[in-house]
């Protein structure tokens, strides 16, 4: 276990939350339904015999309400459980006395995805990274509070602390490997939700060519990249215009380290 501000995690940077008012809020809810209840049974003593379905009939509407509001607070609950510190090197997720600690130079898969209406609408609410794919994700959710700032935070540092390493790769002549899901599974994951039930692919990265779904793409050959907002496409064109590679940006793992180790390897200095 990496003990917090160590030589290998850094200085201590932001600790992220998840709110708990919301939780307080539901139970209070909750426990409003089953005072409800317990008065209609009071009152059904100062009832004509006649009124007790009635009477029976509200009191089962109620509990089933409170019960349906108990039930959403217990799962709101497990997905603001954890919290977050962000480290210069790393990030700890906490929940309860268990610390994961993950160094953003050995983050192999730094995944943001929308969830809910806003992720609907094609907007970036989450994070989940792991260690490598044979690995589970931690997942931060929208819900995390000032969670744009969380995602920010991450990706910045992510980049900073793992682009030497895909450098110091590359410059050996060997192959990195970035992960990515296809337009189809974005987009249906939007839908269904089952947001980390993903099925990638490999994106792979020389100082000579990018490989992708077979295809073998010399790096002396690619002209342009280029991400558009508004058809939400990241697309990778050869010097006589012609698409090379295209897909969701969000669907590219890592994405901003992908960005920055591909203009590494196309930049003139490091032309094979």
């Amino acid at each position: 276990m990496t003990h917090p501000q160590s030589p290998q995690t850094g200085e201590l940077i932001e600790t992220f939350t998840y709110s708990k008012w919301p939780l307080v809020l539901m139970y209070a809810l909750a426990g409003i339904f089953f005072l409800a209840a317990a008065f209609l049974l009071v009152l059904k003593n100062h009832v004509p015999v006649d009124g007790y379905r009635t009477i029976h009939l509200g009191v089962a509407l109620v509990l089933v309400c409170g019960l349906a509001v108990l039930g959403l607070t217990v799962w709101q609950g497990t997905l603001r459980k954890a919290r977050y510190e962000v480290y210069e090197r790393g990030i700890t997720e906490v929940v309860g006395r268990k610390r994961t600690y993950i160094a953003f130079a050995e983050m192999q898969d730094l995944y943001l995805f929308g969830t809910g209406k806003l992720g609907a609408a094609g907007f970036l609410t989450d994070v989940a990274y792991r260690l490598a794919p044979t690995t589970a994700f931690h997942w931060a959710n929208q819900h995390l509070g000032r969670h744009l700032e969380f995602m920010q935070l991450v990706c910045q540092l992510h980049v900073r602390e793992r682009l030497p390493v895909m450098i110091t790769a590359l410059s050996s002549n060997s192959v990195v490997t970035f992960n990515y899901v296809s337009s189809g599974q974005v987009w249906k994951k939007r839908i269904l939700g089952k947001y980390l039930d993903v099925t990638t692919q490999p994106l792979l990265l020389t100082r000579s060519h990018i490989e992708v779904g077979g295809r073998r793409i010399p790096a002396a050959t690619v002209a342009q990249v280029d991400i558009n907002q508004w058809s939400e496409r990241i697309t990778i064109k050869d010097a006589s215009g012609a698409v090379a590679f295209s897909t969701i940006p969000s669907g590219i793992f890592s994405l901003d380290l992908f960005l920055e180790t591909l203009a590494w390897i196309l930049s003139d200095d490091n032309q094979v």
